[in-house]
């Protein structure tokens, strides 16, 4: 997280009367998940990648299906039940979808566009 917050800017941005920063909601989300959904039997090393105009993560994963995922026909599978509820009792995570959820919603305020997911 340290080295991401570095690296990328945080907007000044309000939710109701409170400051939050977007940049960190993001990226805890990002990193967190990566975490929970990561295929741990792969020796595929994750990847978190900041570049002038973008920023991408590459992990692990046996997906249910391919290609972009989007809002309206997203369905949430839990993939590592137990790292997920270790996260959730930390409150790192909320519910099953939820980051995918935040991360489009601060993603299109941060960046300007809509996230992608593939």
């Amino acid at each position: 997280m340290a080295f991401a917050e570095k690296h990328l800017p945080d907007s000044f941005y309000l939710e109701g009367d409170q400051r939050i920063s977007i940049r960190s909601h993001i990226l805890r989300e990002v990193i967190v998940n990566s975490l929970i959904h990561r295929e741990y039997l792969s020796h595929f090393p994750s990847k978190f990648v900041i570049e002038r105009n973008r920023i991408f993560l590459e992990n692990a994963n046996k997906p249910h299906g391919f290609g972009i995922v989007n809002l309206t026909d997203f369905t949430p599978f839990p993939k590592n039940p137990i790292i997920s509820s270790f996260f959730r009792q930390l409150h790192y995570s909320e519910e099953l979808g939820s980051g995918f959820k935040k991360v489009s919603k601060y993603g299109k305020i941060y960046f300007g566009t809509e996230p992608v997911f593939s």
